[in-house]
């Protein structure tokens, strides 16, 4: 997986519309992206975490905007009373079903996090044939496993 500047994005794009601007600190997917490639949210809890216990407090969102024919995603993720977060990753898995990690996602940096990642197609493809199959998980130092999961949906 190779990570990639938002601006870049323009001259890859291989469905209708276009990079507007150059992804800052903390952007939000859809002002980077526009109306290019598929919106996938996932909302981030502790009581999804399996195998349990997640963080019974912390709480989140994950929100991003995924092309599938070049497998470019720009993304955010803000979590809440969650603290020292050790990692933040896509995973293969159904709902109750804990799975190996699909795509790494940047280190959040105070609770929050955007970026832009390019990944492989055919994953890109099989996470947007059934975005239920993959989940969200946050990692923090009390939750090593798991401190937030949420599933992806459209």
């Amino acid at each position: 997986m190779k990570t990639v500047f938002c601006a870049t994005l323009a001259a890859a794009l291989a469905v209708g519309g276009s990079v507007p601007a150059l992804a800052g600190a903390h952007e939000d997917p859809d002002k980077v992206m526009g109306d290019s490639g598929v919106k996938l949210l996932a909302e981030l809890t502790g009581e999804a975490e399996v195998p349990g216990p997640g963080d019974k407090d912390g709480s989140g969102m994950f929100k991003a905007r995924l092309i599938p024919s070049s497998g470019q995603m720009c993304y955010e993720v803000l979590v809440d009373d969650i603290d020292d977060v050790t990692g933040a990753h896509i995973h293969v898995g159904a709902e109750g079903v804990a799975g190996d990690v699909a795509v790494a996602l940047k280190d959040l940096d105070d609770g929050k996090v955007s970026d832009c990642l390019t990944m492989d197609s055919a994953l890109a493809v099989k996470i947007l044939d059934d975005p239920s199959q993959f989940y969200v998980n946050i990692h923090d130092s009390e939750h090593p496993a798991g401190a937030l999961r949420g599933q992806l949906m459209k």
